[in-house]
């Protein structure tokens, strides 16, 4: 390797890599990235860094079954290649037992009542987290609801959310589903909606941060290119004060 001309040895070499790929690092952070990819492999560079290599050329490929996709954590950050989930439609409707479904976009207009329901069924917590992909332009998160009119109150009407972009950028964050309508893959709808969504906005491997066992599982089952990221037990939800 010749850095102007000069001739670098390994040793400088390795220096020279790691302090760039750590400015780097500290650069997207700064953006408010909680991970970053590259389209090389670095472990010619840094070998002894192989928290920075994960296999991201495994994940296309979807040869992997689900448990070996899968870590041995209560909680895990999960990684997909967006482009290997199909595009979807603007308003994607769900034809269910009691009646039909819609997936999409919240509209401005819905926010309050949105936020005021998520509070109210899951917390404040994820009402903040919703509350900040709300403010994107456009909106960051996705909602399954009754269309217009079905019921007498707006409440009524919602179903499940998903945000992405309010934590931290091209990561998912807050997910749910009213009790009483789960089991229905209405999750795993919502879910392919937001990853086309992260994809259309630049996001090639879309993040879900803070999986719990059950829904990992479940999605990884139907998923091929889902995997958990090994080291992402803690996520970044144990930074914040729990609300």
């Amino acid at each position: 390797m010749e850095y102007e001309g000069r001739h670098v040895d390994n040793s400088t070499r390795h220096m020279l890599m790691d302090t760039v790929c750590r400015a780097g690092l500290s650069r997207l952070w700064e953006q408010n990235f909680a991970y970053a990819f590259s389209t090389h492999s670095l472990s010619a560079y840094l070998p002894d860094r192989d928290e920075w290599n994960y296999p991201v050329d495994k994940i296309a490929t979807g040869s992997m079954t689900p448990k070996e996709r899968d870590i041995e954590a209560d909680n895990a950050d999960m990684i997909i290649d967006g482009l290997s989930v199909p595009r979807q439609d603007e308003i994607v409707r769900l034809k269910l037992d009691f009646g039909v479904v819609e997936v999409r976009r919240p509209y401005a207009s819905e926010s309050r009542a949105l936020i005021d329901w998520v509070a109210g069924e899951f917390g404040g917590g994820w009402a903040s987290e919703l509350g900040a992909a709300l403010q994107n332009t456009p909106a960051t998160a996705v909602i399954a609801s009754f269309p217009r009119g079905t019921f007498a109150t707006t409440n009524e009407h919602f179903v499940g959310f998903m945000t992405f972009d309010g934590l931290m950028r091209g990561f998912e964050t807050a997910v749910g589903i009213l009790k009483k309508y789960r089991g229905r893959q209405i999750a795993l709808a919502i879910a392919l909606k937001l990853i086309d969504l992260m994809v259309r906005n630049g996001y090639r491997y879309p993040i879900f941060g803070g999986t719990g066992p059950t829904l990992r599982r479940h999605f990884l089952s139907l998923l091929p290119t889902l995997h958990a990221i090994p080291g992402s037990e803690q996520s970044m939800f144990y930074r914040a004060i729990q609300c």
